[in-house]
């Protein structure tokens, strides 16, 4: 017996968006409660120049980067199935960044993205789903450790004398080799993600999605290496971003420490459980205090505001962008083949 994706009616689908633009309205109430959001405002008027403003509009140059790059991998993963325009990949994209905003750690993506897919395909377009957020987690935890490593040996973060790290070598040697280990796990384990696949044959409770993960040996060490490449190009692109931020609050943080602790902070929030309601608090905290050890003054306030501010711009714009988007969609009724 097939598993299939039961087809609501236009009311309960009617019900559905209904349901789903009030939970994103009250995610919204709530998170635009924060007092960080109050206090954007003031800190924009306080230390906003021209050249800030000019940081901004590459920043929202940069946010349409960054979900283009994450449509045209959507769009790549969902080509084993079935070929879609880059456009409807991209609303599928921000439906999905809409549905994420009030689930924990935005686990509810794929709901907004499958709706752009043939019925068939919805549960396979959740597979495949999982298989780029894993890409993006892949490249997060690689560039957080490397900086992790980086900012143990030249920061010091604990202010430890160096003649009270015996023996010295351990950190000149162990730690690169333990590095280099996980790394190494990390890419093994994700170029072969296709196990998955043959560990369902061995479940009988897997039996009846035994179908469906077989999309997962689809994806040959060339489609998993383009995958990785947009993952590590569109992390480039948000790490920028914070730093122009960074840069547009008149924090003086330099560039190249900058973008390992940025780094950093994106490897530290995504080992970091959280719910979204909680989600600027963890994100503002996080930042401060590692990028405290760069900066010779308190610019706390200064670098919650440009966490807040990525996370509007990044977030909640395409969230608001999703909202509309999913409010006017329609079911294409087409079955043709792909």
């Amino acid at each position: 017996m097939k598993f299939q994706v039961p087809k609501p009616s236009k009311r309960i689908a009617w019900m559905i968006k209904a349901i789903l633009a009030i939970a994103f309205g009250i995610s919204l109430y709530f998170q635009f409660q924060h007092k960080n959001i109050r206090s954007l405002n003031a800190t924009i008027l306080h230390h906003f120049g021209p050249k800030s403003y000019a940081a901004l509009v590459l920043l929202l140059l940069l946010m349409l980067v960054n979900w283009s790059i994450e449509a045209y991998k959507w769009k790549l993963l969902v080509s084993k199935m079935q070929k879609i325009s880059f456009l409807d990949a991209l609303k599928g994209v921000w439906c999905g960044v809409t549905i994420g905003t009030f689930t924990p750690n935005r686990v509810g993506e794929f709901g907004g993205r499958i709706l752009f897919l043939r019925e068939r395909n919805q549960i396979k377009g959740i597979i495949v789903t999982l298989i780029g957020s894993f890409g993006q987690i892949t490249t997060t935890l690689i560039t957080g450790l490397s900086s992790l490593i980086l900012f143990v040996l030249f920061i010091n973060p604990f202010q430890i004398p160096h003649q009270f790290l015996p023996p010295h070598e351990f950190l000149i040697w162990i730690l690169p080799i333990l590095f280099a280990l996980l790394i190494a796990c990390l890419l093994l384990l994700y170029f072969n993600i296709s196990l998955v696949e043959n560990l369902s044959n061995r479940i009988p409770y897997l039996k009846r999605v035994r179908s469906y993960l077989s999309i997962i040996g689809q994806f040959g060490y060339v489609d998993l290496a383009k995958l990785l490449g947009l993952s590590l190009l569109r992390f480039s692109v948000f790490t920028f971003q914070f730093y122009l931020l960074l840069k547009a609050f008149q924090v003086p943080v330099p560039l190249w420490s900058g973008l390992m602790v940025i780094s950093l902070i994106f490897f530290v929030q995504t080992i970091i459980p959280s719910f979204t309601l909680t989600e600027i608090g963890v994100r503002g905290q996080v930042s401060v205090y590692l990028l405290s050890f760069l900066l010779t003054a308190d610019y706390s306030l200064r670098i919650i505001d440009a966490s807040v501010s990525l996370w509007l711009v990044n977030l909640i714009l395409p969230a608001i962008i999703g909202a509309f988007i999913l409010a006017s969609h329609k079911r294409k009724q087409q079955e043709s083949e792909a």
